[in-house]
């Protein structure tokens, strides 16, 4: 699902002013996107896909134009006391670990079918749809549009809060980084979202049409704030 740079744990300690409705009130944050590697010399040196870079360097560009100190770590490197130490960003979906188990508590979650070669995201609301589903492989491309869930919720597990952006595909996880990174789509999202929904868990299902290889404007499709 990715093509070589597979990337993980961003830990930021800032006041995040960066996208203030969608990560109100976190003081650091740790950032997870995740390498599976077969061997100790691959694990020295992780690689990380072109869109989970563009993801990490949106996020790093808007903490650095505030002065923030952050540091990124690898998913392989990343414990559940580490994640217990602070709210985190975790980036990408089924090339990271801490991702799936997180959404797997969720009303939107990802899901995969190893045998018939597809990956798919699930509305535990209409368990029979499946949304944004591919095929899944280097070369598989996405069909017309490209899906992904951007998260912020607070684990039971750790107490932290968790913020995760994370694509059925690649492209789908650009498309994650562009919504969270342009005030224009969090401005129309807030007009349909419910009152104080700042302060709530929140999960927005997004999908961008692809035309010519080239992502277009990332969109809502669904939402749920509890």
């Amino acid at each position: 699902m990715s093509f070589g740079v597979r990337w993980s744990t961003l830990r930021v300690r800032y006041g995040f002013a960066w996208a203030r409705r969608t990560l109100r009130g976190l003081s650091w944050i740790r950032f997870a996107s995740s390498y599976r590697l077969s061997s100790e010399e691959q694990r020295a040196y992780p690689a990380l896909n072109l869109a989970d870079s563009t993801v990490l360097a949106r996020v790093a560009g808007i903490l650095q134009s505030r002065n923030k100190n952050y540091s990124v770590h690898g998913e392989t490197d990343t414990t559940f006391s580490d994640l217990a130490t602070g709210p985190s960003v975790l980036i990408g979906s089924f090339n990271n670990d801490w991702t799936i188990r997180l959404s797997d508590q969720l009303r939107f979650h990802f899901e995969m079918d190893h045998d018939a070669g597809e990956q798919w995201i699930v509305d535990r609301q209409k368990p029979d749809e499946k949304i944004g589903a591919r095929k899944v492989g280097l070369a598989a491309p996405d069909n017309t549009e490209a899906y992904a869930i951007i998260s912020r919720v607070r684990d039971p597990s750790t107490g932290q809060t968790v913020v995760a952006l994370a694509g059925v595909s690649t492209n789908g996880t650009a498309a994650a980084g562009t919504f969270i990174s342009d005030p224009r789509y969090l401005e129309e999202f807030a007009r349909i979202a419910p009152r104080n929904w700042q302060n709530e868990n929140l999960e927005i299902v997004i999908a961008a049409p692809i035309v010519d290889g080239s992502l277009g404007p990332p969109h809502v499709v669904s939402s749920y704030v509890w």
